[in-house]
Formats: C-alpha cells, sequence, structure tokens
C-alpha cells in the first residue's frame, strides 16, 4: 500500500535560516553559471555540419520537411509540396459505413 502523502506548510511567522538561504543561493548560482556545464565538442566532420545546416535551412524555408520514420529505423526528407499534399488527403480522407454512408474521417 502507499502512505499517505500529507502537505506541510510552515506558519506564517516561519523564517527561513540564513544558513540554508545562503546554502540555497550557493547552488542555484552554481547551477546557473555557465562556466560549470560541460562544453562538448563536436565530433562530425566539417562537410557533414555543412549538409546538416543546409538541410536545417531548407527545412526552415519550407522546401523540404524531415520526419522521423514510422518504425523509429531513421527518417524521411520531403519536397515541403509533396508532404502538404499528403496531409491534405489524409485529413480528408472518406470510410464507407455499414450502411453505405460515406463519412470523413477528419473534418
Amino acid at each position: 500500500k502507499y502512505s499517505k502523502v500529507t502537505k506541510v506548510t510552515c506558519q506564517k511567522n516561519y523564517k527561513t535560516p540564513d544558513g540554508l538561504k545562503t546554502y540555497l543561493g550557493s547552488i542555484k548560482s552554481e547551477i546557473m553559471d555557465h562556466r560549470n556545464r560541460n562544453n562538448v565538442k563536436c565530433n562530425l566532420p566539417h562537410d557533414e555540419i555543412q549538409a546538416m545546416k543546409e538541410l536545417i535551412k531548407l527545412q526552415k524555408e519550407k522546401v523540404i520537411v524531415i520526419k522521423p520514420c514510422d518504425k523509429g529505423a531513421g527518417m524521411i526528407i520531403l519536397d515541403y509540396p509533396v508532404y502538404m499534399r499528403a496531409c491534405y488527403r489524409h485529413l480528408t480522407s472518406e470510410k464507407i459505413m455499414g450502411d453505405g454512408e460515406i463519412k470523413q474521417y477528419y473534418l
């Protein structure tokens, strides 16, 4: 069984101890200081970095779309207009009900 968690509230006149304030302040400044973060060097060759920058540029300009594959085993790059047509076709697809009535799936 799970034990019941109770909310603990401090009295209105509760004063946080100075030592705790100092400790929390030093931890906060240590976390926020950018010099304490790990600087990781990129391990990609220069030409691959340039290729990635070009792909990002094309994606921002809506020339291409980059999406993960269904099974998570990679990615697919499509022309933006082709992707948009496929999305529209999917959103406006229809199904035939048991009584022969045609209904749209999404719209």
